[in-house]
């Protein structure tokens, strides 16, 4: 006799009433697994690309909006206040409040080369984000080195205007 014959002839043997409740239980657990195995797991991965979605969603309008400004920047063609680098760099220099901390200007070949032997290093970026918005002159080459006293740098740094797009 086979496992399988013997597997149902004790089957039978159950009372009906026993047959029903261990049908049930297997549906049950049968249920339960499906659950675990099929539902859930699908469910958790709905979930997840929905907040994928709203990442997604999110990001695409901050990229539309940057574009949106970068397009607006081209347009503007502003032109700089200075034509001459070197009176640019001062003028800068003087309205962040760096005027004493400025201790060369040199200018190059389309552009300016700045040194400051001792400033705070938010100044100087205020000043280079200055330079860029005011000036059109924006770093192309950069040097800082850190000094003794905390948030303090010496800073070198080469501005130039970026060449006309065509």
């Amino acid at each position: 006799m086979s496992a399988l014959a013997s597997w149902r002839a004790a089957w039978l043997r159950r009372p009906p009433r026993e047959r029903v409740l261990v049908g049930i239980a297997a549906v049950l657990v049968a249920g339960v697994a499906g659950y675990v195995a099929l539902y859930r797991p699908l469910a958790d991965d709905l979930a997840a690309s929905e907040r994928a979605l709203t990442h997604a969603r999110s990001a695409v309008v901050v990229a539309r909006q940057r574009a949106d400004e970068v397009a607006g920047l081209g347009r503007e063609a502003r032109a700089a206040q200075a034509t001459d680098a070197r009176a640019a760099a001062t003028r800068v220099a003087a309205a962040t409040g760096l005027n004493d901390a400025l201790t060369a200007v040199d200018v190059t070949d389309g552009g300016v080369r700045v040194t400051f032997a001792d400033v705070e290093l938010p100044s100087f970026a205020t000043f280079i984000e200055t330079m860029g918005r005011e000036e059109l002159l924006f770093p192309s080459e950069m040097l800082l080195a850190a000094r003794v006293t905390p948030g303090r740098v010496r800073a070198e740094a080469t501005l130039a205007r970026p060449k006309a797009v065509r």
